[in-house]
């Protein structure tokens, strides 16, 4: 491992706790074997006084609308940014970054997750003003998925008799992280956005879903892990009786990768770039969109066609479907030819 020339500063920015801290845990551990010095921060502390005047030589963050306040902020830093959203979000916020010649000029590298987007992104930039493809190839690199790459190392796991199945929670309005957040009032200060009635009804009815699959499930044959969505309050599945009486795990790992190399097959609601992850691991998902009452044409103007052609060949629309694909779950492995372009 080759040795920084100096004892670097770095500052690491993670979003999310259970999204973005173990692989920018892992990464901060490798550049300290580096001989650097580094600091994990989040959306509550990254701006604070007391990092300013750590005074970092370079800052690594996940998120591409930070860009702006970052570089004013550590005017005299380097900057890298890895999205942790990169296999879709590309085209909108890597895709700002790339036609802006001004900010770009004040990135040391953008990482990316594959060819594709880097294809992509070459094309926008090329457009611009005195664009210079020399500085493009130095500073957009594709790097792969990060949080994929954990998959990739992690430990084997243990052997269970039981098929194990793993379910997505998807509840952070309904069950927000927010202290002190009141979802009756927030409907009322919202109520000119159809788009929060609309999610909460949908998040009720997963819930509602969920509930079915669970009563339905035969525990001697499965064993089921839940994990909740990184911006839900956690403390509200403890002590359930509905989790203790269906003998349900709650997953308190730190990185959703692990736990989706721990299961047999992965169900949940909704489509985000956490679906990479399944490909990457080769593991069966059950997408829930349509037994909860919406369309993925709802996804149409927002994610590209191989994922939404990729999840719909897994998105049952009644109960016997569902549980028809849960019992033959080997066959519906997230990787065929739709999913390897989330891939490269």
């Amino acid at each position: 491992m080759k040795m920084a020339s100096k004892k670097w500063k770095i500052l690491i920015h993670s979003m999310t706790f259970n999204r973005d801290f173990g692989m920018c845990y892992i990464l901060a551990r490798i550049l300290e074997r580096m001989g650097c010095e580094c600091l994990i921060v989040n959306n509550t502390n990254v701006l604070s006084l007391p990092v300013r005047l750590w005074n970092p030589d370079a800052v690594f963050f996940v998120t591409p609308t930070k860009i702006s306040k970052l570089i004013k902020t550590y005017a005299d830093a380097r900057h890298f940014i890895f999205s942790a959203e990169g296999s879709v979000g590309y085209k909108v916020s890597e895709a700002k970054l790339a036609g802006d010649p001004g900010t770009m000029g004040r990135m040391s590298r953008v990482y990316l997750w594959g060819g594709e987007a880097r294809r992509y992104l070459s094309d926008i930039y090329m457009q611009t003003k005195g664009a210079d493809k020399e500085k493009f190839e130095s500073t957009f690199k594709v790097a792969g998925n990060l949080r994929g790459d954990i998959i990739k190392f992690s430990a084997t796991r243990k052997k269970s008799e039981k098929i194990r199945i793993g379910l997505v929670g998807s509840f952070w309005l309904i069950n927000s992280i927010i202290p002190g957040f009141s979802l009756f009032r927030h409907l009322f200060e919202t109520r000119t956005n159809p788009r929060i009635l609309e999610e909460c009804s949908t998040q009720v009815k997963y819930l509602k879903v969920l509930f079915e699959i669970i009563s339905r499930l035969d525990k001697d044959k499965y064993e089921i892990s839940f994990r909740p969505y990184p911006l839900e309050e956690k403390g509200s599945y403890r002590n359930q009786a509905f989790f203790k009486e269906n003998n349900i795990k709650l997953d308190s790992s730190i990185d959703i990768s692990t736990w989706i190399s721990e299961q047999d097959i992965v169900i949940g609601n909704g489509i985000t770039t956490t679906i990479a992850l399944f490909a990457i691991a080769r593991k069966p998902f059950i997408n829930l969109t349509l037994l909860c009452g919406s369309s993925l044409k709802i996804y149409e103007n927002l994610l590209p066609a191989p994922l939404l052609a990729a999840t719909a060949k897994n998105s049952p629309a009644d109960f016997d479907t569902l549980f028809d694909m849960i019992s033959n779950y080997e066959k519906h492995s997230f990787y065929d030819e739709d999913t390897l372009v989330f891939l490269h």
